[in-house]
């Protein structure tokens, strides 16, 4: 039920809110986030594949990591890695990426 004390009914509830997503909150408690043990890093590129119009999403595998890259119009690809990592890694200014462990 909702705040203003609607409600709906469905076969799927898609939870994409985040990292401290309500939706899960309110489905399974107030349990703290687990770390999965990758890090993703994410962008948009200007780029098209010769083979755009039969191949519009990627998933390229290897040890302890993993890229995918997706068509999303006007030209662009998002990409996102996948990086087998330990926690409490930071992003210095530059970008570049640095583990405390």
């Amino acid at each position: 039920m909702l705040e203003d004390g609607q409600s709906y009914e469905g076969d799927l509830l898609v939870g994409a809110d985040g990292i401290w997503s309500k939706v899960r909150k309110n489905l399974f408690g107030p349990k703290e986030a687990a770390y999965s043990g990758y890090t993703c890093y994410t962008g948009i590129a200007d780029f098209v594949p010769a083979d755009i119009e039969t191949v519009g999403y990627r998933v390229f595998l290897g040890h302890k990591q993993y890229f995918v890259s997706s068509d999303v119009g006007a030209g662009k690809m998002q990409w996102y890695a996948f990086h087998k990592e330990a926690p409490g890694g930071v992003d210095s200014p530059r970008g570049t990426h640095s583990s405390d462990a």
